[in-house]
């Protein structure tokens, strides 16, 4: 039975995610030199485009709607 060749690969997945509060974002911006100044009540939100439910409206990250940062890496080994 020589000749049979069998070739095994590994395939690893991590999944990440971050969740930012508005608060989260504007300690981060202090940070940088570029916006050094921010004061301490600065308001971050999203504004979301129109067509939908939540059209045309600005949402307060601060208020229970956090910022989700997602990615997923795959590294994949043959042997």
């Amino acid at each position: 039975m020589s000749g049979i060749k069998i070739t095994t690969v590994t395939r690893r997945t991590e999944q990440f995610r971050i969740e930012l509060t508005g608060s989260d974002i504007a300690q981060m911006l202090k940070k940088h030199p570029r916006f050094f100044g921010i004061p301490d009540d600065v308001t971050i939100s999203f504004h979301v485009p129109g067509g939908g439910n939540w059209s045309n409206t600005s949402i307060d990250i601060d208020d229970g709607n956090p910022v989700y940062i997602e990615w997923q890496t795959e590294t994949m080994e043959k042997s």
